[in-house]
């Protein structure tokens, strides 16, 4: 399943890159990830943030591929159908994606061999110049915060 959702995501982004322009519309993308994981999964991605925010093809890879993972993580884990992916911008790169699924012991996830879930998306979020946050209960559902040393480059 992770397979496939990276295949597609890749395929997305491969189809934009084929856009020319110098910073990318984060909103405009998000909107066609979320119909992805919709389409193939039955998760019903909500994205809150402005529709004008705009990033290099760069960083929105590396967003992408962090909101993919972790919302693969959310099809896998969580057993909830719904996720809701805020961006924010104040200065800076904000990235929050949230479930109110079953939840899981942070410390034991860290822990476990052979799941590279959270990994990779730490990985990720080091080349944006951020930091990885996850807070989770079991019971509560999950939230992954990543503030990032990124500045917006919205040109209007």
């Amino acid at each position: 399943m992770s397979r496939t959702t990276l295949k597609e995501a890749r395929e997305i982004v491969f189809d934009m890159r084929k856009d020319n322009s110098k910073n990318i519309n984060l909103y405009d993308r998000l909107e066609l990830l979320s119909k992805v994981f919709y389409e193939n999964y039955g998760l019903s991605v909500r994205i809150k943030s402005t529709s004008d925010m705009r990033v290099s093809e760069d960083v929105y890879e590396e967003v992408s591929r962090i909101i993919s993972e972790s919302l693969t993580n959310v099809v896998r884990h969580s057993k909830t159908d719904v996720a809701i992916v805020k961006i924010d911008m104040d200065d800076q790169l904000r990235i929050s994606i949230i479930d109110y699924g079953v939840g899981f012991n942070v410390e034991n996830g860290k822990r476990k061999h052979k799941h590279f879930g959270l990994k990779s998306i730490q990985e990720r979020v080091e080349q944006l110049e951020g930091k990885l946050l996850v807070k989770s209960h079991i019971g509560e559902g999950t939230e992954i915060q990543i503030p990032t040393k990124l500045r917006w480059q919205n040109d209007q």
